[in-house]
């Protein structure tokens, strides 16, 4: 059996990258640089929580939320399937109603969290919330459903054609 292996062609990916419209690029890129962060701050949050110095995590928490990246981590392989599947196999439109239902969760998972906790006057600073936390977890993704749904992303995703 004789496979034939070749390089991935990076011009291909770029090409599809960049014909897809600047909101799905940014909500792309964004998605991708909170989910590292996030993942960064954990881990230098165990690092430090190893030393005794775990202070940065429960300040994040209580602005964010518990999970900053929730909703972003979970939309990235649709962010990616509606920029770069074939649409003839994976149809755009339903990838990008993937991507707006999972920030409909985490719209739903940022009130039920800041309702839960809201007025907690505990010194535990995980239950803590903050006045920007509902930001972050509820009119942050709002304005990218509302992105996500205007007419030039719309018609990205009806294109039957790579």
């Amino acid at each position: 059996m004789n496979i034939k292996l070749t390089a991935p062609n990076w011009n291909w990916s770029f090409k599809q990258f960049n014909a897809a419209p600047l909101i799905l690029r940014m909500y792309l890129v964004f998605s991708v640089v909170i989910t590292v962060a996030n993942i960064l701050f954990f881990v230098v949050n165990i690092l430090l929580l190893v030393f005794g110095r775990a202070v940065i995590w429960s300040k994040i928490v209580s602005t964010t939320g518990s999970l900053p990246s929730f909703a972003y981590m979970f939309s990235l392989f649709f962010s990616f399937a509606v920029i770069f599947a074939n649409p003839l196999v994976v149809p755009r439109i339903k990838m990008r109603l993937a991507i707006i239902k999972i920030l409909g969760i985490g719209i739903l998972y940022g009130i039920i969290f800041y309702f839960l906790n809201y007025g907690n006057d505990s010194q535990n600073p995980y239950t803590q919330v903050s006045a920007l936390q509902p930001y972050f977890t509820m009119v942050l993704p709002a304005c990218w459903i509302v992105l996500l749904m205007l007419p030039q992303v719309t018609k990205f995703c009806e294109q039957k054609n790579n």
